[in-house]
């Protein structure tokens, strides 16, 4: 014979596990969650004029108009722990401009850009630069990975005279 009340225990604990579904097998990672963002990322460093040297992607647009790329220019300021970016492009004799501001994430290097549409947002890491010459940027949207490496916009000295 069973203790008083256990038949109810069994009773509460089986109703309670019906509104549960089965787990499934966890999802795995998106790719760019295993970037390690540039160690000690500085924003500050970071903030400048940037220029589109090459694309590698996944995505199939980029795939198919990455010849256009090298007409990108990238301006970088940081604001607090985000970054506002404005990109400009030539494409088609018509200048663009894209304003966005890429919302800081508690990993310095990592950024989140709340975009619309059915595609969500874009994740963003700097995965390397030298804050002088060159920078490689991974983006992700909807598990599609990029990889794009911006190079810095070297204005020239004037000669020094002896």
């Amino acid at each position: 014979m069973l203790p008083p009340g256990t038949a109810l225990l069994t009773l509460l604990l089986a109703a309670g596990s019906l509104g549960r579904r089965a787990r499934g097998p966890p999802q795995p990672l998106s790719p760019i969650s295993t970037i390690q963002p540039q160690a000690n990322f500085d924003a500050q460093q970071f903030a400048g004029t940037w220029l589109l040297v090459g694309v590698a992607s996944s995505c199939r647009s980029l795939q198919e108009q990455g010849h256009r790329a090298e007409a990108t220019t990238l301006r970088v300021a940081p604001q607090g722990t985000a970054m506002a970016v404005n990109t400009f492009r030539k494409l088609d004799g018509i200048c663009w401009q894209v304003q966005q501001l890429y919302g800081g994430t508690p990993v310095p290097g990592r950024f989140r850009l709340q975009a619309r549409g059915a595609r969500g947002p874009v994740d963003a890491v700097i995965g390397e630069t030298d804050y002088q010459g060159f920078a490689v940027l991974y983006l992700e949207r909807a598990r599609r990975l990029s990889v794009k490496l911006y190079g810095a916009l070297c204005v020239p000295q004037p000669a020094h005279s002896p």
